[in-house]
């Protein structure tokens, strides 16, 4: 019983929900719907093939025109009027017949638009009857500047009306004009609730709480109350999320691209909060402009403005980009032609498009105009720009304080180190040759083996091997730490500490640079550890020389830390002392984490070659192998073949036992150490061929030498591998020689002072044999060390210390400046990092016309200018140090053609009135639609100008007429005289929009986020998302709080709520939204889950206010209606909760959360009075 009789309910709610609202046709919307929902299906999926602008038309058929789509092409007449079934373009897009567009079906309700327009007429604007040619025909500039829009503004005093009484201010005669001229009455005004509702939503979208609704009703008593209403308004910051989200209606704001693939705008959205800023803020709107056009060539006076002045640029960046397009120069000549026609149609009304292919056919705009602009584009950039900080300054002065401290205090101990050095030369000196026998000892066998510099090629890394002995020889340097350069430096999934760097952007020249300290010049392997899903080579130099042309270009198998590798850079000379390493890379490159740096060694081993043996029967061959080389072997087969080594003089303990050999063919033989099987299977590795080339160092074994004479034997049964040489590798690096610390210690020395005469000796041995012969053995102190014939010796003395140098005290001092030098770094890269999709300046250039659009074929060069639209003659063309940006933007809002001031302030009676003055609001040439009321409209554009182009002091202009709070109460015979009320008998109810709907949903439920700013673009996919996508994404909208605006915006993919409310097309500027009534709107606030949510976080919001059930129905009415229930509702909602409770058995919430859904349901709710 309860189910029917709800069921009954809501239908019976629903059906006058669909008859009451007043329905939108396309005969009440005229060109409106042409423009909102055709054309834009028409460009973006149509015109590549089937317009002026193709480059090959397809099929003869042109679809830019109404002509050519009556005319048709090599099929017949693509559109028959009034009948939709029976014309070629409907089965194209069904792909009945054709196929288009050919990459995909259209959706279903776009099909279903084209056919509502055919059936209704295929009513157009006069702009789209024809698309012409080419052509040389002259535009006569004095009769087309008499157009209405092309007119200085008005200077005509108001007009005198009879109703005086009722003119609150001039916006009031301009309207009781008409009104009497059609002997209309004189409106009322509504009542106070109705007024609150109306400029709440007005203003910020959003409806008073109980307790704003209260307050304003006892406030509207008063004179000034309803000013104090309004002004409250304004300087609330949900004014600018309201306003500026019609702004983003006009900027066709999107984080995608839309197009074919649909890519992701990740950085838009800071666009977006600079909009709701700038309203705000109250920013002028010519300066508005402005910073939109060229904020990037503005003057800016702290962080914070040269920021919004970058964000801004992105309105210029915001377009639909054919990524697919192959040919560079269209491509880049499309995103120009989206850039003019948006300038044109933002800010100055004007469809400038056509342009590209001809001088337009109704208003002032020449192909030469066209490519003026377009040449001021094409010297403009899309690109990245990073942003500023305050904090940016303060850091970098720290850090260079920083430096100074720890290079004075590094240079004083250094100083110190020294002087002690010099004055007790010969009480260290006799010690140096120890301490380097010693550090000999320290070196890991696998180390030695891999820094050989007769090491296997490819070489291996030894980079990964940071646990093994290394004896401070190995540096390694993490990849961020680099002193200078542009990458960016990532730190987010890489670990506490742990980060990599990579491009900062993705386009331009990538560097960065590394001071690298070298104790000692020699060769040395440069090991990066990098992660790269693909190859991305760079260029690597060293000390200003190209070293390697393809560095950092391996593929490890992904971009994720758990795909790095180490990789061998290569083997190169250092210089003693400072050395710069440099990498360049263009665009994009590889994520690098570290990079290692090992001496390569020499003599490090006991090497013996292999055909030098003291007993056996291989065959010795030299022929072939070079001056004095040579190799053992045997050819003998089946046959038992030997070869014995004698091994003396080589250190005690385990070594490793390497041969270099060659070998096309695993040739396996027995290896024997003092008469016992080392190896069975020795030499089985095959090296990859029988040549010296081929030969390569391979592990054996191991043996331990415990006595002065130790003997080695291979035995063969068949041929052998070609062997070359043979070494042995100390294993262990343990040692008997006394370690540095034991030496100063035991001769009371300072260790630091020893260490630096250490090195000062190992770099003096590279130009001196003496000096390195006497490291190797000991005896007298060579004279050099101690004369004065060098001043290197006192300078390496003297260098500025080490942190390894310092007392602790210091160390722990110098610790902590790196500590912070590197936190203000990576800070400093965080902000570094931070940016905007913005534009700068690029090569300023001027363009050649394209004929009839295509690049392929050009005509005459135009010099960049503004167009004459704006400057009523041949302006001046622009200078070359700068695009030109600047001074369009100016010309826009300086222009003797007052097209701005005209546009916006009709955009704004439109979005307090639900309806413009001038219809076509991206159109106001020839062809768009003539103003209902020209003479307010100049009135409007006069006042804006007047007031600093401040939007908000014609908000309060406008709020302030009698006009703005008149009743919507319906009139028959005022209606019947003036049935579309253009001449404003009454205030329209008009629906809200999507947006307002969503968050009035949030905001009566107690759910609603009303925190400003932020929201960065994330958890939504883009690019061909599949259907689980498509449900994660509805899932990421649905369980967001934040208001309507925050919402990522996916062109060819916006939230079905919003597009089921009519949310306008985001590749085209709309300040006009289409309105439709359509049953399943009213069936989504039924049947929505979401919906239905919303309704019961309602009901425990009304069930936990401390009222009885009278009381809590009101507040329920407060919340959506903004008023007071009559006593007949309160009845009537009583009636319904007691009866669903009482029949179903349902807990309480329950019933009030069916309640709270009806009163969703209601027109009520969603209309504006």
């Amino acid at each position: 019983m309860l189910r029917r009789s709800l069921q009954f309910g809501l239908l019976t709610l629903l059906a006058l929900v669909v008859s009451t609202v007043p329905t939108v046709t396309a005969d009440d919307t005229d060109t409106d719907f042409f423009e909102n929902r055709i054309r834009p299906v028409l460009a973006q999926h149509c015109y590549n093939c089937h317009s002026q602008r193709a480059n090959t038309l397809q099929g003869g058929l042109f679809v830019d025109s109404l002509d050519g789509l009556l005319k048709g092409g090599d099929s017949g007449p693509a559109l028959i009027s009034g009948k939709a079934d029976e014309s070629l373009l409907i089965s194209a897009l069904k792909h009945d017949s054709f196929k288009m567009p050919p990459k995909g079906k259209l959706a279903d309700k776009v099909i279903d638009d084209f056919r509502m327009w055919i059936n209704t007429g295929t009513k157009i604007p006069k702009a789209f009857q024809t698309n012409g040619a080419v052509t040389a025909a002259t535009i006569n500039w004095e009769s087309a500047f008499k157009h209405w829009a092309y007119q200085p503004l008005s200077e005509s005093r108001p007009p005198a009306v009879h109703s005086k009484g009722w003119v609150t201010n001039n916006i009031d005669l301009y309207i009781l004009e008409k009104l009497e001229e059609h002997q209309l009455p004189v409106p009322s005004l509504a009542a106070p609730q109705t007024i609150i509702r109306r400029t709440f939503f007005d203003l910020i979208g959003l409806p008073p709480t109980p307790q704003e609704l209260t307050h304003y009703q006892n406030l509207l008593r008063q004179p000034e109350g309803f000013s104090t209403l309004v002004d409250d308004l304004l300087a609330s910051p949900h004014y600018g999320e309201r306003w500026g989200r019609h702004w983003l209606d006009v900027a066709r704001y999107s984080d995608s691209n839309g197009a074919d693939e649909n890519k992701p705008y990740p950085l838009a959205w800071r666009y977006r909060n600079y909009v709701i800023k700038q309203f705000n803020l109250d920013t002028p709107y010519d300066t508005f402009i402005h910073q939109q056009i060229a904020g990037d060539l503005l003057n800016s006076g702290s962080a914070d403005q040269y920021n919004d002045h970058i964000n801004a640029t992105t309105f210029l960046a915001l377009g639909v980009k054919i990524d697919a397009e192959q040919d560079p120069i269209k491509k880049r000549s499309d995103i120009i032609d989206e850039q003019i026609d948006t300038i044109g149609r933002a800010f100055m009304g004007v469809t400038i498009g056509c342009a590209r292919c001809h001088d337009h056919k109704f208003d002032p705009f020449t192909t030469q105009d066209y490519y003026a602009m377009a040449g001021v584009m094409k010297s403009t950039q899309l690109i990245n720009v990073s942003l500023k900080s305050d904090e940016q300054p303060v850091l970098i002065k720290r850090n260079q304080e920083l430096t100074r401290q720890r290079q004075d205090l590094l240079k004083q101990y250094g100083t110190q180190l020294g002087t002690k050095a010099q004055q007790n030369a010969d009480a260290y000196l006799p010690h140096v040759p120890s301490v380097v026998q010693w550090q000999n000892t320290q070196l890991d066998a696998e180390l030695r083996i891999r820094l050989s510099e007769t090491a296997n090629t490819p070489w291996e890394p030894v980079g990964q091997l940071e646990t093994l002995s290394n004896s401070g020889q190995i540096q390694w340097i993490e990849a961020e730490t680099f002193a200078r350069g542009n990458f960016g430096i990532v730190t987010e999934g890489y670990g506490e500490g742990i980060g990599i760097i990579s491009d900062k952007n993705g386009s331009g020249l990538q560097t960065f640079e590394h001071d690298i300290s070298i104790p000692l010049a020699g060769i040395y392997q440069l090991d990066i550890r990098y992660a790269a899903a693909a190859a991305r080579p760079g260029k690597l130099f060293l000390n200003g020389r190209l070293v390697k042309e393809n560095a950092i270009g391996e593929v490890t198998g992904g971009w994720n830390p758990e795909n790095q590798k180490w990789h061998v850079a290569g083997r190169y000379e250092f210089k003693a002392g400072k050395n710069i390493l440099r990498f360049e890379v263009p665009n994009v490159m590889s994520h690098i984490d570290q990079i290692a740096l090992a001496p390569v060694l020499n003599n490090l081993s006991a090497e013996r070659e292999a055909e030098h043996y003291d007993r056996g029967n291989f065959s010795k061959i030299h022929q072939g192998y070079g001056e004095e080389i040579g190799i053992t072997a045997t050819s003998r087969s089946n046959e038992l073949t030997f070869i014995e080594y004698d091994l003396k003089s080589i250190g005690e303990g385990e070594h490793i036992l390497q041969f270099r050999y060659a070998a096309n063919a695993s040739r396996p033989m027995k290896l024997l150490f003092d008469g016992e099987l080392l190896n069975k299977e020795a030499f089985s590795e095959i090296t990859g061929g029988w040549n010296p080339e081929d030969q390569k160092w391979v592990t054996e074994g191991k043996v331990i030498f415990t006595k002065p004479l130790h003997t080695l034997r291979i035995e063969a049964n068949n041929v052998s591998v070609h062997l070359d040489k043979l070494r042995f590798i100390p294993l262990a690096t343990n040692s008997k020689l006394p370690s540095p610390k034991q030496i100063a210690s035991s001769q009371n020395l300072d260790s630091a002072v020893l260490n630096r005469w250490v090195q000062t000796a190992q770099r003096a041995a590279t130009s001196s044999p003496k000096i390195a012969a006497w490291l190797q053995r000991g005896g007298p102190t060579p004279a050099t060390l101690t004369s004065k014939v060098s001043d290197d010796i006192p300078d390496w003395l003297l260098a500025p210390a080490r942190l390894s140098e310092l007392n602790e005290v210091d160390a722990k001092f110098i610790t902590k400046i790196d500590t912070e030098i590197n936190h203000n770094r990576k800070r400093l890269e965080v902000l570094q990092g931070i940016t905007a999709m913005a534009v700068k300046e690029g090569e300023v250039t001027n363009m050649p016309i394209h004929i009839r659009g295509s690049h392929l074929q050009t005509g005459n060069i135009v010099k960049r200018r503004s167009p004459r639209l704006l400057t009523r003659s041949e302006g001046q063309p622009f200078g070359d140090e700068q695009s030109g940006r600047l001074e369009l933007a100016q010309a826009i809002t300086r222009s003797e053609t007052p097209l701005a001031a005209r546009v916006i302030s009709n955009r704004i009676w439109r979005w307090h009135f639900g309806k413009p003055l001038v219809r076509s609001t991206e159109n106001f040439g020839i062809s768009g639609e003539t103003p209902s009321h020209p003479e307010l409209l100049d009135y409007l554009a006069r006042y804006l100008i007047k007031h600093n182009w401040s939007l908000k002091s014609l908000h309060r202009h406008i709020t302030a007429s009698s006009t703005y709070r008149i009743g919507f109460e319906f009139n028959e015979v005022s209606a019947t005289k003036d049935p579309d009320n253009q001449w404003y008998w009454r205030h329209t109810p008009k629906r809200l929009e999507a947006e307002a709907i969503r968050d009035t949903l949030l905001a009566t439920s107690g759910e609603l986020d009303r925190s400003i700013g932020g929201a960065p673009f994330e958890g939504i996919s883009t690019l061909s998302p599949s259907p689980q996508a498509l449900m994660s994404n509805r899932m990421t909208y649905e369980n967001s709080s934040r208001r309507s605006v925050y919402l990522p915006i996916v062109r060819t993919n916006v939230y079905k709520l919003l597009t089921l409310f009519d949310f306008p097309n985001p590749a085209f500027p709309t300040g006009n939204r289409h309105t439709t009534t359509l049953p399943t709107q009213a069936m989504f606030l039924m049947n929505s889950k979401w919906v239905s949510r919303i309704s019961s976080a309602m009901a425990r919001r009304i069930i936990s206010a401390e009222r009885e059930q009278a009381g809590q129905i009101q507040l329920a009415y407060e919340l959506t209606y903004s008023r007071s229930a009559t006593p007949a509702e309160i009845e009537e909602a009583r009636s319904f909760i007691n009866q669903y409770v009482k029949e179903g058995e349902v807990v309480k919430e329950d019933a009030w959360s069916a309640f709270c859904q009806l009163l969703f349901l209601s027109n009520e709710f969603i209309y504006i009075n």
